[in-house]
C-alpha cells in the first residue's frame, strides 16, 4: 500500500513537471514599457490583457491555436500606455509547447504636440485656412482647409504589397481600435467648435497642419476675428482668443434737422433708417444675412439718400467697420422754386433728361423684365421761367438739351443745385455739303 502511494506521488509529480514545461510563454515588451498590451487571437477575439513587459503565459491553448494540429500561430498585440499614440504589431511564429523569446518589440510614438484653441465666452465655430486673405474673403468656406479632429493609428490599409499576416492584423485589431477611442483612418472636419484639445504625434502635426496659416473665429452675437496662426511638431500649440460683443452703428446729424435717411445700396440695402438726428445700430443678424458682400471687407457698405421737402436730395456712401461707430453730417441744399432759362437766339426748347423704366416680356426666361425707357421732358422755350415741379424736381446732375431748328443740339448743360439762371448760345448748323461735288 505504501508503494503503490508513493509511485502515484512521483507520476503525479513527473505529469505536473511535464505540463509546466510544455507550456507555452510569449515575451511581451514594448517601447517604452509599461503598456496595457491586448492580446487578440486570429479569430479577432480579446483574450488577455497583460502590462508590458512580461513573459505572458497561454493557460488555454485552445485560444490561440484554434485548429487541432497547428503548431504555430500569430497573435495580435495593441499596446496603450498614456500620451503615446497606440502601437500594433503582429507576434509572428508563436510555437505552441514553448517559451517564445525574441519576438518583436511593440513601438509606441510618444503624443509631443499639443494642438489646443479656446475662445471666451466658448461654444465659437473656427474654420482654418491657408492664409489670412483666403480667411478674410471666403465666407462660405469654399476654401477651408480639412482639420485632423484627432490622432489616429495609421494602419497600412489596402496595401497589395503587404504580408497576409500583417492584412489581417488591420483587419482584427481595428474594431478593438475603437475600445480604445482611436481609428485606423484619420477624421478630418471642415470646422471645430471651441473648446478644443488634442494631442498629437510631432509627425503628424507636420503632416496634417504644415498648411494651416490662418483661422477664422465666429461666434452669434459676437465679431469675428481672423488671425494668422503657426502650429508646430513637437510643441504646446494653444491659442485663446477673447471675444467682443457685436457693436456696429452709424450716427447721423443734419443741417437742417428732420432729414429723412434712407439706404439704397444694390443688393445690401437696410431701407428706411429714420429723421435726423438718429442712430441707426446695425445688429449681428441683419448684418450676417448679408455676410457675402460685408464679411470680406470687414465693414458695412451703405448708400444713403437724404431728403426733405423743399430741399435737393443728397447721396452718401458710407462705409462703417465692425465693431465702430460712425458719425456722419449731412447738408442740404435748398430747393430753388423758380429758374430762368435763357439763349441766343431765343425760342430754343429746353428739355430735361429722364430715364423710366418699361415691362417687357423675355422670351428666353418666359418673365416680365424692366427695360430702361429714355425720354426728354420738355421744360418750356426760351426765354421762360421754369416753376419747380414738386412732384418730379430738378436734381443736381440732371442733363439739360436746348433744341431750335437751324442750331446744334446743346446737350452741355446739366442743372446745378443753388443756380437760378440758365443762359446759353446756340451754334448754327452751318452750310451741308452733300456727297456729290458742287457743279
Amino acid at each position: 500500500m505504501g508503494k503503490r502511494l508513493t509511485n502515484l506521488c512521483v507520476w503525479l509529480c513527473l505529469s505536473l513537471f511535464l505540463y509546466g514545461c510544455s507550456s507555452t510563454q510569449i515575451a511581451i515588451k514594448t517601447k517604452p514599457p509599461g503598456a496595457e498590451v491586448r492580446l487578440i487571437n486570429n479569430q479577432g477575439q480579446l483574450k488577455a490583457k497583460v502590462v508590458s513587459d512580461v513573459s505572458y503565459k497561454i493557460e488555454n491553448s485552445n485560444d490561440y491555436f484554434t485548429q487541432d494540429g497547428v503548431e504555430t500561430t500569430w497573435v495580435h498585440a495593441l499596446a496603450t500606455k498614456e500620451g503615446y499614440r497606440p502601437g500594433v504589431k503582429t507576434l509572428a511564429g508563436i510555437r505552441n509547447g514553448e517559451k517564445n523569446d525574441g519576438l518583436a518589440i511593440i513601438a509606441l510614438d510618444k503624443l509631443d504636440s499639443t494642438i489646443a484653441f479656446e475662445t471666451s465666452p466658448p461654444g465659437a465655430k473656427i474654420t482654418f485656412y491657408q492664409n489670412k486673405d483666403e480667411a478674410r474673403t471666403d465666407w462660405n468656406s469654399n476654401k477651408a482647409l480639412p482639420l485632423l479632429s484627432k490622432e489616429y493609428v495609421p494602419l497600412a490599409r489596402n496595401n497589395a504589397n503587404l504580408p497576409p499576416n500583417i492584412s489581417r492584423t488591420i483587419e482584427l485589431v481595428e474594431d478593438h481600435l475603437k475600445d480604445v477611442d482611436y481609428t485606423a483612418d484619420p477624421v478630418h472636419r471642415k470646422f471645430i467648435n471651441t473648446p478644443f484639445h488634442q494631442q498629437y504625434t510631432a509627425d503628424t502635426v507636420n503632416q496634417e497642419f504644415a498648411n494651416i496659416g490662418a483661422v477664422k473665429v465666429e461666434k452669434e452675437g459676437y465679431l469675428p476675428v481672423i488671425k494668422e496662426i503657426s502650429i508646430k511638431g513637437g510643441e504646446s500649440n494653444v491659442f485663446a482668443f477673447q471675444l467682443q460683443p457685436w457693436t456696429t452703428s452709424l450716427k447721423v446729424i443734419s443741417e437742417p434737422e428732420g432729414v429723412e435717411i434712407e439706404d439704397i445700396a444694390r443688393g445690401t440695402a437696410f431701407g428706411y433708417m429714420g429723421e435726423t438726428p438718429l442712430i441707426r445700430k446695425f445688429t449681428y443678424d441683419e448684418t450676417a444675412e448679408r455676410k457675402s458682400t460685408f464679411w470680406p471687407r470687414q465693414k458695412i457698405m451703405l448708400m444713403l439718400r437724404a431728403t426733405k421737402a423743399g430741399y435737393e436730395d443728397e447721396h452718401v456712401q458710407v462705409e462703417i467697420p465692425f465693431g465702430e461707430e460712425i458719425p456722419i453730417k449731412v447738408s442740404l441744399k435748398r430747393q430753388s422754386s423758380e429758374i430762368t432759362f435763357q439763349s441766343d437766339p431765343a425760342g430754343a426748347h429746353v428739355y430735361v433728361k429722364r430715364i423710366a423704366s418699361r415691362q417687357v416680356y423675355d422670351q428666353s426666361s418666359g418673365k416680365l423684365k424692366d427695360v430702361p425707357l429714355v425720354h426728354w421732358k420738355h421744360l418750356g422755350s426760351t426765354p421762360f421761367t421754369y416753376y419747380m415741379d414738386p412732384a418730379d424736381p430738378l436734381l443736381h446732375g440732371d442733363v439739360l438739351k436746348f433744341e431750335r431748328s437751324g442750331f446744334k443740339v446743346d446737350q452741355a448743360e446739366t442743372y446745378k443745385a443753388g443756380v437760378v439762371n440758365y443762359h446759353r448760345v446756340l451754334v448754327p448748323l452751318g452750310d451741308v455739303i452733300h456727297n456729290q461735288a458742287l457743279e
